[in-house]
């Protein structure tokens, strides 16, 4: 029997294994494709019904991409896009300093800006100390809480160009999240901005800092007002950016100096901690000589 009679010899079947294996991919590609549209259609109905929440649920790699073409998926889950869980105690502490900050604002930061739905990022509008390279400037500084706040230090940065800092990177110091061992739960925000105010005015290198002539960050602070009116969501927290009339107005007018002003709000907050301390060792006595079991 010659070679090509022997290829194309039948099967049990009766079919030649040539055209059996054509059969067989056949079955195979038409499987992937009903499968294929099957997904297509339950992905379709997800979305519907959960919206973005869908492409969270999708993690099946396509096989085959000459099937269907491959499902694009965000880089990172929607969860991380979720507001994280603020604790009562945090929530309380937060509106209550927000409420004192606006009441009374520190030196240089005349103006705060809270979203309601995001209580843990504050945007503040500072003002460049004077005698200083920064003193026509003015900037908007971030602070992002923790949600265990005032437990944790937050996160300090800056989003104006300014020659001192890198912008929108997190600043190491002493009151921040990069030194959680030496940060004091008793600090408020007014605190840390005085804090940032004095150690902006030094050359003292740290992460998140840069290095820049004196001249360049003069530069900087009389482009500062122009640099924030083209951004558009800085002129939407603060409106004032846009009227340099409104500005002069919000100059701090005591020329005290910074150092001694954050010296003054740090021994504020260390008195408000230990005051309340000393409430809270008045309640536990009150409790304790209240108790039916107390001695007489």
């Amino acid at each position: 029997m010659t070679r090509a009679r022997v290829r194309d010899a039948p099967r049990r079947g009766g079919r030649p294994a040539r055209r059996d294996a054509h059969h067989r991919d056949r079955l195979h590609r038409c499987v992937a494709f009903c499968v294929a549209n099957a997904r297509d259609a339950w992905r379709a109905k997800v979305r519907e019904d959960e919206g973005a929440n869908a492409d969270r649920l999708l993690h099946t790699p396509t096989r085959d991409a000459s099937v269907r073409p491959s499902v694009r998926r965000p880089s990172s889950p929607v969860v991380a896009d979720m507001a994280p869980v603020v604790s009562k105690p945090t929530m309380t502490r937060l509106t209550r300093e927000l409420k004192q900050f606006r009441a009374c604002p520190p030196p240089y930061a005349p103006l705060v800006h809270v979203d309601e739905n995001k209580i843990l990022d504050w945007h503040i509008l500072i003002q460049g100390v004077p005698d200083s390279a920064y003193e026509d400037g003015w900037y908007v500084m971030k602070i992002t809480f923790k949600p265990q706040y005032p437990f944790q230090a937050p996160a300090v940065s800056v989003l104006t160009p300014n020659g001192r800092f890198q912008t929108s990177t997190s600043i190491c110091m002493s009151m921040t999240e990069w030194h959680q061992e030496t940060w004091n739960p008793a600090w408020s925000v007014a605190t840390i901005v005085t804090g940032f105010l004095s150690f902006m005015v030094t050359d003292e290198s740290t992460t998140g800092g840069m290095r820049a002539s004196e001249e360049t960050r003069r530069t900087f602070a009389r482009e500062s007002v122009a640099w924030n009116a083209s951004q558009k969501r800085i002129v939407e927290m603060f409106p004032e950016i846009a009227k340099p009339g409104a500005l002069e107005e919000l100059k701090y007018k005591d020329e005290t100096k910074v150092t001694d002003a954050v010296e003054a709000s740090v021994a504020d907050a260390n008195d408000d901690a230990n005051a309340g301390v000393e409430d809270a060792v008045g309640a536990k006595k009150a409790r304790v000589g209240a108790s039916p079991g107390a001695k007489k």
